[in-house]
C-alpha cells in the first residue's frame, strides 16, 4: 500500500499562507474600519463648520414688510408701511385687519412690538395718531389720539408696560413724549428732552436706554443717551460723543453683560454702564452711511454696515476701534447673530443677497429669490432664517438640511465601525 507522502516544507508553506491570508484581511479591516471612522468624524466636523442653510420656500405677504417680531407661541410678525402680515407654522401669512383711521391711504405703520408675557401685540398708526392692539390676527382695541403721530414702541420687559414714544405739534413746550400702557389702558404719560432715535431693553437692568438729538439753547443740537426706570429718567449722558453734530442711527445691547453700542453717523460709542462712555471712530478711514449694528457677545466683537466709495462692506470693531472691514454686496441693509451656529447673516437691498459671516470671514453670500431684503430672523428653535422683502413683499425662508444618514454600503458590514 502506498502512502502519500507531503514533504514537511509544505506543511509550511500552506501554513504561513493561511496567516498571510488573515493578516491580511484584519488589517484590511482594520483600515477600512479606520478610514469609516475618520470620514465619520471628518464630516461631523466639517457640518459642524461650514453647515449652511438653503432657501426653502418663497411666500407672498400683502404689505409691503419690512420688519418682523416673533411671539411666544412661534407666530412671526411682518410688519410693512400698510399692513401687518402673520406666519403660523407651514400656513399660508394671513393678513390683519385694521380700521380706516386715514382715508383714503389707510394706516401708515412706523412700529410694532409684542409683549411676551400677554401675547398682545401694538402696531403704531402713525398718520391715524393710534396704537392698534392684536390679538393673534385680529385688532381688539385702539387708542386713537392719545398720542399724535407715534414713532417707536418698546416693552418694559420688568415691569411688562408698554411705552409708546412721540412727538407733539400741538404743544409749545415738552413736545417729546411717551405714554405708558398696561394691556389695553394708558397708565402715564412722561416728558423726554427728544424723540428717540433708538430705543433698547436692557433685560441686566431692567431699564430702556434711549437715544437721539436733542435741540439745545442757539439753534444748536447734542446726541444724547437716557436711561429710563419706573417711568422716570435716571441717567443721562449730554452729549453721548464729543462731536455733538453726529445722528444716532441704531443701537444694540450685549446680551451676556448689558453693556451699550450705540451707532452713530461715523462712530460707535460703547458704555460699559459704570465708566464713561468711549466712542471708535470709523469714519476717518472713509466709510460712511451707516445703516445697522450687531454685537457679538462670545467674541465681544461689533458688526456695522456701511459703504465707501469702493463698495459695501461689514466693519468688525472691538471697544478699542477698527479690526477688519469685510467686503459685501451692494447695500446690507439688515443684520442679526446666529449663536446656534455661530453665524452673522447680513442681508442686502439692492442686490438682494443674504451674506453670511464667522468672526472675520464672509463664509459665502446666498442669493433670495425675492426684492428689497430690509430685515432678518434667525429662529432657534426651528433651525430657519426668514428675510422680510419689501420692494416684492415677499418671505424668503432658509432651512439648515438634516443631518445625512450614514452611506448604505456601511449597513453590509455590521462588524465594522463597532
Amino acid at each position: 500500500m502506498r502512502h502519500l507522502v507531503i514533504p514537511a516544507f509544505r506543511y509550511a508553506s500552506i501554513f504561513y499562507g493561511v496567516v498571510a491570508v488573515t493578516i491580511s484581511l484584519i488589517l484590511l479591516l482594520t483600515l477600512i474600519t479606520g478610514c469609516t471612522n475618520v470620514q465619520a468624524e471628518q464630516g461631523a466636523l466639517d457640518d459642524n463648520e461650514i453647515s449652511l442653510p438653503r432657501l426653502s420656500e418663497q411666500l407672498k405677504a400683502t404689505a409691503r414688510i419690512h420688519r418682523i417680531v416673533s411671539h411666544p407661541n412661534g407666530d412671526l410678525y411682518f410688519k410693512g408701511f400698510n399692513g401687518v402680515s402673520v406666519l403660523s407654522g407651514n400656513t399660508s401669512p394671513v393678513d390683519v385687519s385694521f380700521p380706516d383711521l386715514n382715508p383714503p391711504y389707510g394706516p401708515n405703520l412706523s412700529d410694532i412690538a409684542v409683549n411676551s408675557r400677554t401675547g398682545l401685540v401694538y402696531a403704531l398708526d402713525q398718520y391715524g395718531h393710534a396704537i392698534h392692539i392684536i390679538n393673534k390676527t385680529r385688532v381688539i382695541s385702539t387708542l386713537q389720539d392719545v398720542t399724535e403721530q407715534p414713532r417707536h414702541v418698546l416693552v418694559d420687559e420688568d415691569s411688562n408696560e408698554v411705552y409708546v414714544f412721540y412727538t407733539s405739534t400741538l404743544l409749545p413746550t415738552n413736545r417729546f413724549r411717551a405714554v405708558v400702557l398696561s394691556g389695553t389702558d394708558i397708565i402715564t404719560e412722561i416728558i423726554l428732552p427728544f424723540t428717540p432715535n433708538a430705543t433698547k431693553y436692557n433685560a441686566h437692568d431692567g431699564h430702556i436706554y434711549t437715544a437721539g438729538r436733542q435741540n439745545l439753547p442757539d439753534d444748536k443740537h447734542s446726541n444724547t443717551l437716557v436711561v429710563i426706570d419706573n417711568h422716570q429718567i435716571i441717567t443721562t449722558i449730554q452729549p453721548l460723543e464729543s462731536n455733538p453734530q453726529l445722528s444716532v442711527l441704531d443701537m444694540t445691547i450685549n446680551p451676556e453683560n448689558g453693556d451699550i453700542y450705540v451707532l452713530l453717523s461715523g462712530k460707535v460709542v460703547y458704555w460699559d454702564r459704570v465708566n464713561p462712555p468711549k466712542s471708535a471712530d470709523f469714519r476717518e478711514a472713509g466709510y460712511k452711511n451707516a445703516a445697522c449694528i450687531m454685537v457679538d457677545p462670545t467674541r465681544e466683537l461689533v458688526y456695522v454696515c456701511v459703504w465707501r466709495e469702493d463698495g459695501y462692506y461689514v466693519l468688525v470693531m472691538t471697544k478699542e476701534g477698527l479690526q477688519t472691514a469685510i467686503p459685501v454686496k451692494k447695500r446690507p441693509e439688515s443684520i442679526v447673530r446666529d449663536g446656534k451656529h455661530d453665524y452673522i447673516y447680513v442681508g442686502h437691498y439692492d442686490p438682494t443677497r443674504l451674506s453670511i459671516i464667522r468672526e472675520t470671514e464672509l463664509i459665502t453670500t446666498l442669493e433670495v429669490h425675492g426684492f428689497g431684503t430690509s430685515d432678518i430672523f434667525f429662529d432657534e428653535a426651528t433651525d430657519t432664517i426668514y428675510t422680510a422683502n419689501v420692494d416684492d413683499s415677499s418671505i424668503s425662508i432658509f432651512r439648515y438640511p438634516e443631518e445625512e444618514e450614514q452611506s448604505s454600503w456601511l449597513n453590509f458590514l455590521p462588524f465594522i465601525g463597532n
